[in-house]
Formats: structure tokens, C-alpha cells, sequence
């Protein structure tokens, strides 16, 4: 599997892969006002939640990989690009065990609450967010120990110099052919 290491907007460096994304369903002309309305909540709720699923997707797909192949900008040196994947995944693991923690607790607190009649929305969230949380930690300690494929790439380098730039039609076009050339369709997102 490619995961890339992107030059960040603030200066780092964070991974990245193409994770398939789900279609959301869209209302038709004849639905009802309240269901449009879910639609429109559940489409916002995916756009600004879009950058931290992406990260817990990258971090999860690599449970299922015997090897990394990483690829970096070729400004980096191994060690660099190393410490820069290190320290990601890192950071990854210790907020996925931080929030694993605080869903657990939340989750345990909310037990009581289960015994109220009508549908148990608050538990089933927070246990799923638990199972999630636990998911993503544990692919993250198993990355940190996974063999590496080192790839050095000069075209990241001219992914650097556009997000520095301020944002624009003509920045995201020239983000996006770069992602095509990349072979991740998405990589405009990312930014």
C-alpha cells in the first residue's frame, strides 16, 4: 500500500492515502421537508468531518498491510521522512488512546441511562466510537513496527510550494492534476 508523507499547511507532515469514500444519499423532489433537512445535516456533518475520518482511515488501513511503502518529498532524507512518519503515527496513537479513554468512560456513565424506553442513540454512539477508537489505536502500534519501502518523489516537492500559496481556484486545479498524476484522485480534499 502507497501512503504518501504531505507537506502540511503549518510546516509538518502528515500521511495520506486514498480511502474509498461513501456516497451519501441525496433527497429527491418528492421526500418530505424533514427528511431534506437530515440529508442537509448528515452531507454538513460529512464535510466538516471529512480531514479527521480521512486521518482515522489511514491510520486503520494499515492494520491490514505487511508493508509500507512510503512516499516522500525527495528534500527529506530517510531519517527525516522516518521521524516525520514516526511522529504522526505517534501523535495518532495517543489520541485515538485519549479519546478511546474518555469514550469508554463516557460510555460506562451512559449505561444507566439505557434503561429509559425509546431508541438508545447516546450508548450505541459512544460504543461504536469505543470500538473505533480501540481499532485505530491498535493499527497504529502495529504501523509503528511494520517494514518500510522508502520512495522519495520530486513532485512533492511542488505540492510544498502550492500549499504555501494562498487558496484559489487556479492552487486546487493545479493541486488536483498533481493528485492525478499521483494516482490520489482526492488529494485536493486533503487541503
Amino acid at each position: 500500500m502507497d501512503v504518501f508523507l504531505l507537506p502540511a499547511k503549518s510546516g509538518g507532515h502528515f500521511l495520506y492515502a486514498d480511502a474509498p469514500e461513501e456516497p451519501l444519499p441525496r433527497a429527491g423532489d418528492g421526500e418530505p421537508a424533514i427528511k431534506k433537512i437530515w440529508y442537509w445535516v448528515r452531507a454538513t456533518h460529512h464535510r466538516w468531518t471529512r480531514r479527521a475520518r480521512n486521518k482515522e482511515l489511514v491510520v486503520k488501513s494499515l492494520a491490514h498491510i505487511v508493508r509500507l511503502r512510503l512516499v516522500y518529498p525527495s528534500i527529506l532524507s530517510r531519517d527525516e521522512a522516518n521521524a516525520s512518519m514516526r511522529g504522526w503515527l505517534l501523535g495518532e496513537v495517543s489520541r485515538h488512546k485519549r479519546w478511546l479513554f474518555v469514550d469508554a468512560v463516557a460510555f460506562i456513565v451512559s449505561i444507566p441511562l439505557s434503561f429509559i424506553p425509546g431508541p438508545n442513540v447516546l450508548l450505541a454512539y459512544l460504543g461504536w466510537r469505543t470500538a473505533m477508537h480501540y481499532k485505530a489505536r491498535k493499527a497504529g502500534r502495529y504501523a509503528l513496527s511494520l517494514p518500510v519501502d522508502w520512495a522519495p518523489n520530486d513532485a512533492l516537492l511542488d505540492l510544498r510550494q502550492l500549499v504555501a500559496q494562498p487558496r484559489s481556484r487556479d492552487r486546487d486545479m493545479r493541486v488536483r492534476t498533481l493528485g492525478d498524476g499521483l494516482g490520489l484522485v482526492r488529494l485536493d480534499r486533503a487541503y
